[in-house]
């Protein structure tokens, strides 16, 4: 076996370690360490929004977004709203009895 032929075939083998790697994660954890990932840093998005007056953009980038509008999507697709929105939503009162 030549060397690139070597190499083909080590990368096969990593690949499919990988996929068999990944697959049994996601059995063991009931999601993908990417799917993990992405809630953990959607946690800490809420988190900046609750504790800090850190722009929406700025939380982007502190959390490595590549723009603004995925991390918006990202959100919005996690709770059902903007990051804007949940923001508003912290200033309201959680009860009408509580608005005296």
């Amino acid at each position: 076996m030549d060397v690139i032929e070597h190499f083909k075939h080590q990368g096969t083998l990593f690949f499919a370690s990988n996929v068999s790697y990944m697959l049994r994660f996601a059995e063991l954890r009931g999601a993908t360490a990417e799917q993990l990932l992405e809630e953990a840093r959607l946690k800490d998005a809420q988190n900046f929004l609750k504790n800090t007056q850190f722009r929406v953009d700025d939380i982007a980038v502190k959390l490595g977004y590549q723009n603004s509008a995925n991390f918006i999507c990202a959100f919005y697709r996690w709770t059902g709203i903007t990051p804007s929105e949940y923001r508003k939503s912290l200033e309201q009162p959680k009860h009408a009895f509580d608005a005296k």
